[in-house]
């Protein structure tokens, strides 16, 4: 199976590499040359943690903490998203965040803080 870059998003085309390489063992170190080229880059990482659930969920109810977690997204996401980062998941009190250069992430972490 020949993969092609006409695949409607990278999550199609990822796939078809990796069903392509799985079909052809042979070719494994060809597939993961044009695997690498088509996704490999070098970004910075940013994850942000709330402290305390336990103890402020405790204290106050997981309600207060869950608009806790509503207060930290309104606030870090713009601070992110205006230093060239991307939110690329978020989980309960943890948010996971890319930038293209470390100078951006820690440019955000200092809006944020």
């Amino acid at each position: 199976m020949a993969v092609t870059r006409t695949s409607t998003n990278g999550k199609d085309l990822l796939k078809q590499f990796l069903m392509e390489r799985n079909e052809h063992p042979e070719r494994k170190d060809e597939i993961d040359s044009r695997l690498k080229e088509t996704f490999e880059q070098e970004v910075a990482i940013m994850v942000l943690d709330m402290c305390g659930f336990s103890r402020t969920v405790m204290k106050y109810g997981i309600i207060h903490f869950l608009a806790m977690i509503v207060q930290m997204d309104a606030l870090a996401t713009p601070a992110i998203q205006d230093n060239g980062g991307k939110v690329i998941k978020q989980e309960a009190d943890n948010m996971f965040a890319i930038f293209p250069t470390v100078e951006q992430a820690v440019s955000a972490a200092l809006d944020i803080f």
